[in-house]
C-alpha cells in the first residue's frame, strides 16, 4: 500500500474552481453519489464568507448543500455535485482520498493505493487529457493507517483541548461536534491513537 500525492488541474464543473481566489478549500470526505459525488468541504474565507456562500449557492453544477458555519470567516459544507469526473475515476479505481486542498491553482489530492490501482488512475487521467503530476509517493503500514474520520476526529480532539490537562472539552463535547453517540465518538478516538501509538514505536524500531 503506498500513499501518493497527485496535483491536478481544477476541472470547470468543480466548486472549488469559483472559490479559489476567495477562500481556503479543504476536501475532508467524499462518497460516489448517483452520477455525481458527494462531498464534505471546510471553507475558510479570505474575505466576506456571506459572499463565498452566494457563490457556492449560484453554482449550476450543485443540485443540494448543507452549511454549517464555524466562525466568522470559517464553515463546513456538504455539498453534492451532478459531476465529477476527477473525483469519480479516484474513488472507481479503488483508490481512497485521504484529503485534497487547493494549492496555486490546482487541486492536491493525498491518495490511499495499492501500486497497480494508481498507475491505472495515472493512466486514466493522462488519456483523459488531465496531466497529473505526482508530487510524492510513500510507503505506508495498513496497521497504522489512519482513516480519513479516525484523523479528523483526533485533529478536531487536539485542536479542541480533549488531551489537555485539565481537559478543554470532554468525550460528550466531541460526540456532539460530530452529531454521534458517545460510544461511536469513544470507539474512533481509541482505535486512531492506538494507530498513532503503533506507528511511533515502529519508528523507534521496537515491536509490540
Amino acid at each position: 500500500m503506498i500513499e501518493a500525492e497527485i496535483s491536478l488541474p481544477i476541472p470547470t464543473n468543480c466548486v472549488v474552481r469559483d472559490l479559489k481566489e476567495h477562500a481556503k478549500v479543504k476536501l475532508i470526505d467524499v462518497i460516489p453519489y448517483g452520477e455525481g459525488v458527494k462531498g464534505l468541504l471546510e471553507i475558510k474565507a479570505k474575505q466576506c464568507l456571506k459572499h463565498i456562500l452566494n457563490i457556492i449557492k449560484e453554482n449550476p453544477f450543485i443540485y443540494d448543500k448543507d452549511f454549517k458555519i464555524l466562525s466568522e470567516d470559517k464553515a463546513k459544507m456538504i455539498v453534492t455535485m451532478k459531476k465529477c469526473d476527477i473525483v469519480r475515476n479516484i474513488l472507481e479505481s479503488g483508490c481512497l482520498i485521504s484529503n485534497a486542498n487547493v494549492v496555486n491553482g490546482e487541486v492536491v489530492f493525498k491518495i490511499i493505493a495499492r501500486r497497480n490501482s494508481l498507475r491505472k488512475l495515472i493512466e486514466k487521467f493522462s488519456e483523459l487529457g488531465y496531466q497529473p503530476r505526482i508530487i510524492k509517493i510513500k510507503e505506508v503500514d495498513e496497521e497504522t493507517l489512519l482513516t480519513p474520520k479516525e484523523e479528523e476526529v483526533l485533529r478536531v480532539a487536539l485542536k479542541s483541548g480533549y488531551f489537555d490537562v485539565p481537559k478543554g472539552i470532554g468525550i460528550r463535547g466531541l460526540a456532539k461536534k460530530f452529531g454521534v453517540s458517545i460510544s461511536t465518538i469513544s470507539e474512533i478516538l481509541r482505535r486512531g491513537e492506538k494507530k498513532v501509538l503503533l506507528n511511533y514505536f515502529k519508528e523507534k524500531g521496537e515491536i509490540l
